[in-house]
């Protein structure tokens, strides 16, 4: 059984998944449940990348483990059809409404930019990333948020949500348009904030090979995509517009043949990877 601990870390996943485990078990009660962890990808991340300095995080296994692994697992099962092979050094960008930047060695995960809890990182839809522990501290005092609730606070009111009091990107970009001045900022920072953790990838990794774009703000929005590579040009990507225009939804490479970088799109497959899991956690 899941203990309140860890409900209170994972605020917005763990309460509904022991609620829909619960009703799978009334309506099919004779299934096996396999769970499939979306960290266990992260598992080869190396201490120097993991690790908190604080005096007790170690002995409290406070550490960075890393997200969307389902997500990155499946994304490097589908390079050698994209890149001809699984090049050394690459990053993956998964940009959804939950974002964060992976750097693989060999195929392996050396760095993910979520960190203990999924909230870290980039501000995402409703999380708010990474923040001075000491603004977190004074804003949980001044609202006279307790403690407890403090992971559903910054998971709930960061981001998005904490800048505009909404969470869909689509209404974002759609204010945008609009000329809404919040809402220009709100992205400026969004896509800096990316732009950041991708520059940290690549210095885990010492270089780069191939920038992989994955998840749903990636994989039906050209336009963020160009604005996204745009501030990251002097890593020497060489985007074709015309290959970035012409790709929704669909696997390919956006980069000219010339550059010094490949750039690519490659969808995510989260529920294959799960399924995978299923196959796998049955047979032991």
């Amino acid at each position: 059984m899941v203990s309140s601990r860890v409900e209170s870390i994972l605020p917005l996943h763990i309460p509904s998944v022991l609620e829909e485990i619960t009703s799978v078990k009334k309506l099919l009660n004779k299934a096996t449940l396999v769970g499939a962890s979306d960290s266990a990808f992260h598992s080869t991340i190396p201490s120097k990348h993991a690790k908190y300095s604080l005096r007790d995080a170690e002995s409290l296994e406070v550490r960075r483990y890393g997200y969307h692994g389902l997500s990155v697992g499946s994304i490097v099962s589908k390079l050698p059809e994209v890149l001809g092979n699984v090049p050394s050094k690459v990053v993956v960008a998964h940009i959804g409404s939950g974002v964060s930047i992976t750097a693989l060695k060999d195929g392996q995960s050396l760095y993910n930019s979520m960190g203990y809890t999924p909230a870290s990182g980039v501000m995402m839809g409703s999380r708010a990333g990474d923040i001075d522990p000491g603004a977190l501290i004074e804003v949980l005092n001044k609202t006279e948020t307790k403690l407890s609730g403090g992971h559903r606070y910054i998971q709930s009111n960061g981001g998005f949500a904490g800048l505009l009091g909404v969470t869909d990107l689509r209404t974002v970009l759609a204010r945008e348009q609009q000329g809404d001045t919040a809402a220009i900022e709100a992205l400026e920072i969004f896509i800096f904030n990316i732009q950041s953790q991708i520059a940290t990838a690549i210095t885990a990794l010492g270089g780069i090979e191939a920038l992989v774009l994955s998840a749903t703000a990636m994989e039906r929005n050209p336009d963020l995509r160009q604005r996204v590579l745009k501030g990251l040009e002097f890593f020497g990507f060489k985007i074709d517009e015309k290959a970035n225009e012409s790709l929704m939804n669909r696997p390919g490479i956006i980069s000219f043949k010339d550059s010094q970088i490949t750039v690519a799109l490659v969808p995510t497959d989260e529920m294959g990877e799960m399924a995978k899991a299923s196959i796998q956690g049955k047979a032991h």
